[in-house]
């Protein structure tokens, strides 16, 4: 896990309250990946906003953006992080 998705992963724990373990974190592969864990992390709490995983994936994805310098229309749910 390169150093770029290691402070991913710390973004998404801040972002949503979530703590995400290593070896949980080495299998979030891809966007899609990285949005079903987080749903499912923050099931329990009360959902405040409309659309959970769609604001989830666009957070993710500026970020990305931001990291790598790519278009935002290059990054999609099945893409995969460490191709990136």
């Amino acid at each position: 896990m390169g150093l770029d998705y290691v402070e991913i992963v710390l973004a998404v724990e801040e972002t949503f309250g979530i703590s995400i373990p290593d070896r949980e974190a080495a299998t979030l592969i891809t966007p899609a990946r990285l949005i079903a864990h987080v749903q499912q992390a923050v099931e329990s709490k009360p959902v405040l906003r409309p659309c959970l995983s769609q604001r989830a994936f666009h957070r993710i994805r500026a970020h990305l953006c931001e990291v790598t310098r790519l278009p935002s229309k290059e990054i999609r749910l099945e893409t995969r992080i460490d191709c990136l």
